[in-house]
């Protein structure tokens, strides 16, 4: 009877997930607020992309998302990246902060739509070029 108990222990313990993910897609450029040399949108769950240019000039439009996968692990890494043309020149990298007090695990949403690239010194990244940002999707772990 003990090891019947024992084993929808196990099995229960076994089936609950850990954690939560929470799907954080790139921001529409007319959703990008700038403050000064700041830039920032709202993430779900209450984070936000933000990221600095200077000095300060209008978001023209998505340009890409690029995702940089652990070394060990190519599914899970720890850096989300949205990139963006400005109306006049240059560009700016809007970084995912998800406000958590430990760094999340990030992954890949709608995998199809990502390319798998390699950058000159060997690194491995990932990269998403699609018209729409929110087609390039991250997927980040809460406790």
């Amino acid at each position: 009877m003990q090891h019947k108990s024992m084993l929808w222990i196990w099995a229960g313990l076994a089936t609950a997930p850990a954690w939560a993910e929470t799907a954080a897609p790139c921001p529409f450029a007319s959703n990008i607020e700038i403050r000064g040399a700041v830039y920032h949108a709202a993430a779900p769950g209450g984070g936000e992309w933000m990221g600095f240019a200077s000095p300060g000039l209008p978001v023209r439009r998505f340009d890409k998302a690029t995702f940089i996968a652990e070394r060990d692990n190519a599914l899970y890494g720890r850096q989300a990246k949205c990139s963006y043309e400005l109306q006049q020149v240059g560009s700016i990298d809007l970084f995912l902060n998800p406000r958590q007090s430990e760094p999340p695990r990030i992954r890949m949403g709608n995998q199809s739509a990502w390319k798998s690239r390699e950058h000159p010194l060997g690194v491995t990244y990932y990269e998403c070029r699609k018209k729409d940002p929110s087609a390039c999707a991250f997927l980040y772990t809460q406790p």
